[in-house]
């Protein structure tokens, strides 16, 4: 943009007056060009006013934008930072579940070994109850025979003897009376005895079911036990006998001091410890301190 000047036309110089110039005969030819240079003037302040009214919006737009621009990044920022929360958190949880599977994953060995032991354990045992049983059917086969030789001997005595029956009435007596007799019939009581504890330890069923034995024992614990059996369980690799007991209700009343039957009972029997079983389990141990219950 530009202003277009009027223009001035020079007429006539004169000459030179006492060391000055002297100019005459200007005139003036640019009335319509002052009018064009106040449009334009007006024009540009127009457009002056225009571009400050642009520039101002265009500050307030930028302003703008910057605003959403740091409310973003803050967002942004706290977005992440939560997911890197987050992050550490799943970490964490990765660790202890990994720490978490390899425990399980040794308490699953162990199991699976103990559940080894314990079926090696019962083969064992098995194959013994079965030795026992076959030598049990080989003794009832020499029993069978010894019976039938002397069922024989018998048929044979019995067919080479005769006999002649006695007058009875010369060998007939009185009943008579018999007072003042105290007679007390032999006590057969023993204790029921499982298959197992035979084939486990036969010696020790026949200690262990000794009926004064087994009376000496409630009686030292004051009654407040009731043996029911002699059994055999498996404790850990080894079977080895034991009491069942009919309740575990008064045991808390049982001290630890063991009776000295029951010690001498446990020496007899070799064991470190003698255990009493209720319900599957065993609920009191006798060993050389005393008695410990569970």
């Amino acid at each position: 943009m530009y202003i277009a000047l009027g223009t001035m036309a020079k007429v006539t110089i004169a000459g030179v007056i006492a060391g000055g110039v002297l100019i005459t005969g200007i005139t003036y030819q640019g009335d319509g060009s002052v009018t064009n240079i106040k449009s334009k003037v007006n024009n540009m302040k127009n457009e002056l006013t225009q571009a400050i009214s642009d520039n101002d919006y265009l500050k307030g737009q930028f302003n703008s934008l910057k605003d959403i621009y740091n409310n973003a990044v803050t967002e942004a920022n706290g977005t992440i930072g939560a997911l890197n929360t987050k992050k550490a958190d799943l970490e964490a949880a990765i660790v202890e579940l990994k720490a978490d599977l390899t425990a399980k994953t040794a308490e699953l060995e162990a199991l699976q070994a103990e559940t080894l032991a314990n079926a090696e354990a019962q083969a064992a045992a098995q194959a013994d109850t079965q030795n026992e049983i076959n030598r049990l059917e080989t003794e009832l086969d020499k029993a069978n025979a010894q019976i039938a030789e002397l069922e024989a001997y018998v048929a044979e005595v019995d067919s080479s003897t005769t006999y002649t029956a006695i007058d009875k009435n010369a060998y007939d007596v009185q009943a008579q009376d018999v007072t003042d007799a105290d007679i007390t019939p032999a006590t057969t009581d023993y204790l029921p005895v499982s298959d197992l504890a035979w084939t486990t330890d036969p010696n020790g069923v026949v200690l262990m079911n000794d009926l004064a034995t087994v009376k000496a024992i409630e009686s030292g614990y004051d009654n407040r036990i009731d043996i029911i059996q002699v059994m055999s369980y498996n404790n850990g690799a080894t079977s080895k006998l034991a009491y069942n007991i009919a309740s575990d209700s008064q045991l808390a009343y049982i001290g630890t001091t063991a009776p000295v039957v029951v010690q001498n009972l446990r020496n007899a029997l070799g064991y470190s410890e003698l255990d009493f079983i209720y319900n599957g389990r065993v609920v009191m141990t006798v060993d050389i301190n005393g008695t410990r219950k569970y």
